[in-house]
């Protein structure tokens, strides 16, 4: 596997970062502790294997920041591979495999994290405890490898020397060596069962001998049946065809006796019919004379059916002239009525109009009078109609000033409630400099707060890993006080043997070998107590650490709110200057308002042609109230010409009348 490009974010102490190792052979990552020369392998690790020194998978996310990506490039296998792998704070990660093509990246990402890291593993064919102790030695770690048990050890050896893919052949090996023995068993009992049928070869051959006799046997005595078989259907065919013959010769049978009972019934038929005609012909003269008889009586039908006609048309002439004279009688007495209904109408005509023609005096003087208050009348709508357009335009004019009066007072009381409201914030100012001013120190505050809560963190780190290989170690010392406990105890038995070498022990060396034992055993349990002091100083300084970093958690908290309320406030400031400006504009506008409003400088052309205007009114001495009494008079006399024109209705229709009269008399 060769780095090819590492792009950092938001991952341990980096914000941002970016490193790109092509063209590079070998290259050397150097700078001071705590530069963060660890945490770029760290993020190789993380990237590959989701594993890093971090104890908690939400420690490696910086500090103030809500989630970390790693996006590492290698080229393994004669491709160019690349994993992203991305995680929020408090919430789940993922995990992306692709493989570079001509068009781009492809994604290989498996369906779940987990199915993704298993292919990840495959491909590289190597876990994260391997990586660890061999390619990668990880700071205050380069004992790991030495501190594994010895089957560990030798684990990670199979697995950096691939010894697992010659067990997997092995076994591939075991199972074709299974299969092969198989069939060679099978073809064996094959063999077996070929060579017993060689031997039962002659005794089949006599049995096919006698076999083939049998079956001609058989053959000649099935060509007999045959031939039997053969004369018995010519025998049924024959049988078949008689059986018809007789179910024919039976139809025929049916047939004509059914022929013969029809012809009987058909002769006695024609006997009763010849017995009517005899008894007809016996009546022969009494019928001729009824014949007779019968056609003297259709000549007299035909006579007096020709009578009947003529009369039935003459009675109706008679009823068609009664008709038409009953209908002339009530015409003329039509006549006569409606004559003298007339005649009462025009005498009942006559006597009103006389009446109306007597009053003729009376009309004639309030005619007069009309036509006096219609030319005053005229006199006035005339000048009504020079006054209108310009009583229009005067309330048009006053419209217009009101209205602009109205928009001035409005514009007037809104500059007013503005110069209020913008005094009021400008009245805020210290205020908001002073708590911009708190919020930017406590800011400082907090930030020099996570800055150190993110050293504590790094220093969790480190005593967590140091206290992990303290456990490490102790258990180490255990085991081998355990091996030296065991040792003593088989030096101490009659007869014990040299521990090395298997060899009996003589006085001085089982002194020798006892004495240099319970040397290394004090000098294992002075390291045991003296990493058990180690691993209770640990402690402590873990606890007191993950107090202080809970604490340091504790006062960073408010640190994004106030961060929101420094750009508020920052806002508000950056927004007084404007409202500075604005406040003066106001009050100028203002103060231009209130002249204009109590001095009437406005809509100058308007009011200058207002005055025109009424002047002209003046001129003319119009009145409203004279016109309406003027209309009220005409109006008073208006009858006089509706009598009028009866008057001369009813001269013309006295005229009518007199010219009717004597033509209904």
């Amino acid at each position: 596997m060769i780095p090819l490009q590492l792009t950092l974010k938001n991952f341990l102490s980096y914000r941002d970062a970016t490193l790109d190792f092509r063209g590079l052979h070998t290259a050397c990552i150097c700078g001071s502790n705590g530069a963060g020369k660890s945490s770029l392998l760290e993020a190789i690790t993380w990237a590959l294997w989701g594993q890093s020194r971090a104890a908690l998978e939400d420690d490696v996310i910086n500090a103030g920041a809500k989630d970390v990506r790693v996006d590492f490039v290698f080229h393994s296998h004669q491709q160019t591979h690349r994993v992203i792998r991305s995680r929020h704070r408090g919430r789940g990660s993922s995990l992306e495999f692709q493989v570079e093509t001509p068009n781009g990246f492809r994604s290989l990402t498996a369906k779940g994290i987990k199915a993704t890291q298993k292919q990840i593993i495959d491909y590289l064919k190597l876990d994260y405890d391997t990586f660890i102790n061999s390619a990668y030695l990880r700071q205050g770690r380069a004992d790991e490898f030495m501190l594994r048990r010895p089957s560990e050890r030798k684990q990670i050896l199979a697995d950096l020397l691939k010894l697992d893919q010659y067990e997997e052949l092995a076994v591939q090996a075991k199972d074709l060596s299974k299969q092969f023995k198989g069939q060679g068993e099978q073809l064996e009992q094959s063999l077996q069962a070929i060579a017993q049928q060689l031997e039962e070869k002659t005794f089949i051959t006599q049995q096919q001998v006698s076999l083939e006799t049998n079956l001609k046997q058989l053959h000649q005595a099935q060509e007999n049946d045959q031939e039997q078989l053969q004369q018995l259907k010519v025998l049924e065919h024959q049988r078949r065809t008689i059986q018809q013959q007789l179910g024919f010769v039976q139809q025929q049978h049916q047939n004509l006796s059914k022929d013969c009972d029809r012809l009987q019934q058909e002769i006695a038929s024609t006997e009763a019919q010849q017995q009517q005609l005899s008894q007809l012909l016996s009546q022969k003269d009494q019928i001729t004379e009824a014949y007779s008889q019968y056609l003297h009586l259709q000549e007299q039908e035909e006579l007096l059916s020709g009578k009947l006609q003529a009369y039935q048309k003459a009675q109706q002439q008679q009823q068609q002239l009664q008709q038409q004279l009953t209908k002339q009688v009530n015409e003329l007495n039509l006549q006569i009525r409606d004559k003298q209904a007339q005649l009462k109408a025009l005498s009942s005509q006559e006597q009103e109009i006389q009446d109306l023609l007597s009053r003729s005096g009376e009309v004639a003087a309030a005619l007069e009078k009309l036509n006096r208050a219609r030319g005053h009348l005229s006199q006035l709508d005339s000048l009504q109609l020079e006054v209108s357009p310009l009583l229009e335009r005067r309330h048009t004019l006053q419209a217009k000033l009101d209205k602009v009066q109205t928009r001035l007072t409005a514009k007037l009381e809104e500059l007013y409630s503005s110069e209020s409201q913008l005094s009021a914030q400008i009245a805020t100012t210290p205020q908001l400099r002073q708590q911009c001013l708190s919020v930017g120190a406590a800011i400082t505050d907090l930030e020099k707060k996570q800055v150190y809560q993110q050293r504590v963190q790094e220093k969790g780190l480190e005593r967590r890993h140091f206290q992990e290989r303290l456990q490490e170690n102790q258990r180490r010392y255990e085991q081998h006080l355990a091996e030296l406990t065991q040792k003593i105890k088989m030096l101490q038995t009659q007869d014990a043997i040299c521990p090395l070498c298997e060899q009996p022990l003589d006085e001085a060396h089982e002194k020798h070998v006892f004495k240099k034992t319970q040397t290394q055993q004090k000098e294992v349990q002075d390291q045991f107590w003296v990493v058990r002091e180690q691993l209770v100083v640990c402690e402590r300084e873990l606890q007191v650490l993950r107090q202080e970093y809970a604490e340091l958690s504790h006062e960073i908290a408010p640190y994004k709110d106030l961060l929101e309320q420094r750009g508020q406030l920052e806002a508000r400031l950056e927004a007084t200057d404007e409202v500075y400006d604005r406040l003066y504009d106001v009050s100028q506008e203002k103060k231009q308002l209130e002249q204009a409003l109590d001095g009437g400088n406005y809509a100058l052309e308007l009011q200058s042609e207002l005055q025109q205007l009424d002047y002209q009114l003046q001129q003319l001495n119009y009145n409203e109230q004279t016109h309406a009494l003027a209309r009220g008079e005409a109006e008073r006399w208006r009858w006089a010409e509706i009598r009028s024109a009866k008057l001369e209705e009813a001269q013309r229709r006295q005229g009518k009348i007199d010219a009717q009269k004597p033509q209904l008399q």
